[in-house]
Order: structure tokens, then C-alpha cells, then sequence
């Protein structure tokens, strides 16, 4: 019994009016509607982030203008945002909110963000990423010429969203993430920006770089070996005095050989004792060396690129990565559509090359995510038909859109109206 009046209660509050004209607004904005607006992002920095996540929540912020509600200050309630979504979903709720978007960073999981959403003020699904490599927005010198408030055009490509069951939910989660405002039409002027969306596998394409070099090393090893053994056969027939020198430059050489070997030691175990976030620092003088290498032309962008990323992100580690849990790495890139892709008008012109307005960074997907419910997802995703008003007849939409009734009326026969008590028809009565 006491469930069942607990259930009771739920539903009479659930359904009970407003009493006011603010709260009836307020609930008439939460019911459901035939066609959804576009849908707003919540984004909120959690307790323990760095600077670095901060300015990459800022440029993600900056992509989903207006269409936000940016909160950056660190919140204390929001320590372990994993185990505090439902606080999430208040706030969401509370702000009209349909998505959230938040990044954190501890010493056992460096440099996490999450993406979630909802459905009917409940959660739906949440997936947490990993970032990898990241090079800001302020970098690209042509992230200032477009116009953020156009809807993009999204491209998601890669074999690694059809495996299985929870890849296709990243690819829907991204793709409703980055697609912007809901828009019924659009020119060929709106279209300013192509997102691109690609996974690929990194481990396999660093082990082969490594196999390579590795061998590369062995050949000029066995090269330098056989040139040994021939300059050594040249050298027996020198006095005892060449040899003490060469043992003594050998003896020196080794010695110095040890002493690089301790410095690299030293240097490893100085690296592990860093910071939460070392895996994505780097100095302000990388950063203005950058700028003028990009200014000048994007050629040098892959190169900037691995400076800035190599030997800094240690999730591929072989000690780390034994289980190969992130064989697959997603890209996020972001291109300038300008108006010569829809001026082409020959079949062999080729079209001109894209360039890269930023921002660019890499990520992979974390063991913590939650996938919706098959029966509330399908729920989601259900459209509702609408009631065809019924058609009235002899009524047309004029071109500025006002209604023009036509109403044919008979001709009356006043010989059968009921006039019997009208003054006008009374008969005079004369005294006679």
C-alpha cells in the first residue's frame, strides 16, 4: 500500500496546475511539441581541470554559440562529476538545457571530458573521452573570418562506428552534438564550415614506424660492425702506442656513453613526478613560434602539429596500453567552405583544397559511458503525426498569407418570411 500511495503522490504532482501565471509558463515550456527547437548545451567546468581543458572547453563553447549556457568557474559540488550526473541533469533542467559538456583531469584519469544529453528532463546517454593531442582555435589564422552562428556540414567517417552497439551511439551522440540549429531551409551563402569526424587505428601505424626504424638500426649496426673489423685488421700492424691511444678514446667514449644513459634515467623518472595534466602542457614560446609558422602558410601544420604532441601523450604507451583498450583514435577537424566549391561547373576541374580553421584535437573513447535504454531510445526518436485539420471548402490562402472565405447565399423568398408580428405589415384599423 505505501508504494502504491507513493506512486499516487508522483503522479498528482506531475499533473497538478500551476497556480501562477509564471508557473504556468514555465510548464507549458516543458511539455512536449511537435516539431523541437534546437537544442541548447550546458557547459560547466568541474573542480579539478587545468588550464589547458579550460581553454579546450572555451573553443568547443565557441563552436556551439548561441545555442549555450557557459558556466567556467570551478564547482565544488561537481568534484566526482561521474558519480554526480544527477546534479548535472537539475541544472540542465534548470537552464533549458538538452546537452552538457564538462572536462576534468585527476592523477589516475588525466584529461577527461563528457559529453551527455537528455530526454524528457531525464538522463539519456553519456560517454566519456580521453583527449590526446589538441592545438587551440587561436592558432589558425582563419578562425576569425567565419561566422560561428552557420550551420555546418558534418562528416562522420570510419569503420569504427559500425562495430558494434555503443559506436553507433558515439556516432549519433557526436553527430547531434556538432550539427548546430535545427534549420528547415538553407543557401549556398549559410554554408561557411565542414566538421570532419574520423576514426582510424594509431597503434598499428606507431608499431610499424617503430618496426622500421628498428630495423633501419640493425643495417647500420652490422654496416658499422664489418667497417670496424676492417679498420681493426688495418690497425695490427701500428705500433703499441696507437693502440693505448685507442683503447683510452674507447675507455672515454663509454664512460660518456654511461653518463648520457643516467641523464636520460634521471630525465624519465623527473617526467613521471609532474603534474596531473604534463601529458598536454606546453610553454607560451612554442605557442608564439607556432603563430608566425602558421601565419606564413599551413604547410608546416603537420610539423607543428607533432612538435607540439609528440613524446607529450603517454596513452599509447606499450606498458600502458598491454590490454589494447584504445586501438581506435577519433579526429576532430574543422574546414573553410568558400564559394568556389559550388562554382564548379566541368567534370574534371577539380576542386580546391580545403583549409583548416581549427580547432584540431584527437581522442579516444573511456570505459565509463552509459547507453540509453533500447525502449527510451526508440521513444526518442519516434515522431509524432499530427492531426490534419479537416478542409473546409470555398476558402483559400491569398499570397500574403490571409484566409479569403467565399459564402454563396440563395435568394430569399420574403413572401414566406414569418412577419406576423412586425409593426410595419399591420393592418390599419379604421373606425367605421
Amino acid at each position: 500500500m505505501d508504494e502504491l500511495n507513493k506512486e499516487e503522490i508522483v503522479d498528482n504532482i506531475n499533473n497538478e496546475q500551476a497556480k501562477t501565471r509564471k508557473g504556468h509558463l514555465i510548464l507549458k515550456k516543458r511539455e512536449g511539441v511537435y516539431e523541437e527547437s534546437s537544442k541548447y548545451c550546458l557547459f560547466i567546468g568541474s573542480n579539478k581541470r587545468s588550464l589547458i581543458l579550460k581553454n579546450f572547453m572555451y573553443d568547443i563553447y565557441s563552436i556551439y554559440k548561441p545555442l549555450t549556457c557557459y558556466m567556467p568557474k570551478a564547482h565544488s559540488n561537481l568534484s566526482n562529476i561521474i558519480d554526480k550526473i544527477d546534479k548535472l541533469v537539475d541544472i540542465c533542467v534548470h537552464n533549458n538545457c538538452s546537452f552538457f559538456f564538462s572536462v576534468f583531469s585527476t592523477k589516475k584519469k588525466p584529461s577527461r571530458f563528457i559529453i551527455g544529453r537528455l530526454y524528457n528532463n531525464k538522463i539519456l546517454d553519456y560517454y566519456v573521452f580521453s583527449l590526446i593531442s589538441y592545438i587551440p582555435l587561436k592558432l589558425f589564422p582563419l578562425s576569425k573570418e567565419i561566422l560561428y552562428d552557420t550551420k555546418p556540414i558534418v562528416l562522420i567517417q570510419g569503420s569504427y562506428f559500425e562495430q558494434n552497439e555503443t559506436n553507433r551511439y558515439v556516432k549519433n551522440i557526436l553527430f547531434d552534438f556538432f550539427k548546430h540549429k535545427n534549420v528547415d531551409t538553407f543557401s549556398k551563402k549559410s554554408i561557411q564550415r565542414l566538421i570532419v569526424i574520423s576514426a582510424y587505428q594509431k597503434n598499428n601505424e606507431i608499431n610499424a614506424d617503430l618496426g622500421k626504424k628498428v630495423e633501419a638500426g640493425k643495417e647500420n649496426n652490422d654496416k658499422n660492425n664489418d667497417d670496424d673489423k676492417n679498420n681493426d685488421d688495418d690497425n695490427k700492424n701500428n705500433d703499441d702506442d696507437n693502440k693505448n691511444n685507442d683503447d683510452d678514446k674507447n675507455n672515454d667514449d663509454d664512460k660518456n656513453n654511461d653518463d648520457d644513459k643516467n641523464n636520460d634515467d634521471n630525465n624519465k623518472n623527473n617526467n613521471n613526478d609532474d603534474d596531473d595534466d604534463v601529458t598536454l602542457n606546453f610553454t607560451e614560446d612554442a605557442m608564439s613560434t607556432t603563430k608566425e609558422n602558421l601565419n606564413d602558410s599551413f604547410k608546416n601544420m603537420d610539423n607543428i602539429y607533432n612538435n607540439l604532441n609528440t613524446n607529450k601523450f603517454n596513452s599509447y604507451d606499450k606498458l600502458k596500453d598491454k590490454d589494447k583498450k584504445n586501438l581506435y583514435v577519433i579526429s576532430f577537424n574543422q574546414y573553410l567552405i568558400t564559394k568556389e566549391f559550388f562554382n564548379i561547373n566541368k567534370e574534371n576541374e577539380q576542386p580546391p583544397k580545403l583549409q583548416e580553421i581549427g580547432p584540431r584535437f584527437e581522442f579516444t573513447l573511456e570505459e565509463n559511458y552509459k547507453t540509453p535504454e533500447y525502449n527510451l531510445f526508440q521513444e526518442a526518436l519516434r515522431t509524432v503525426k499530427k492531426q490534419e485539420k479537416t478542409k473546409i471548402k470555398n476558402v483559400h490562402v491569398d499570397e500574403f498569407g490571409h484566409n479569403i472565405k467565399k459564402v454563396y447565399v440563395q435568394k430569399q423568398n420574403f413572401s414566406k418570411l414569418h412577419t406576423k408580428h412586425t409593426k410595419f405589415v399591420k393592418k390599419n384599423k379604421f373606425n367605421t
